[in-house]
């Protein structure tokens, strides 16, 4: 599975890929973790709220930080 976190280099995008790594770690899923942060690839996902997260291309969650439960049902809800 791939995991597109898209941000800029702040501490929101950083807490947001350290959640998502952790969901993972903790639930056995082996995932990618993509950190976007050229404003050109962003926009194309139509993204202006930031941080925002992406699987497998698509957005499923923008302009805030998820909580751990969070990260955990998303990429639950989205492994095959």
């Amino acid at each position: 599975m791939e995991i597109e976190i898209l941000g800029s280099k702040d501490a929101r995008t950083q807490k947001t890929v350290q959640i998502v790594k952790e969901a993972a770690g903790k639930l056995g899923v082996l995932v990618r973790i993509k950190v976007i942060t050229n404003p050109r690839i962003i926009s194309q996902y139509g993204m202006y709220m930031l941080p925002a997260i992406a699987i497998n291309e698509e957005v499923k969650i923008s302009g805030r930080i998820p909580s751990s439960s969070e990260a955990e049902s998303m990429i639950k809800r989205n492994t095959r």
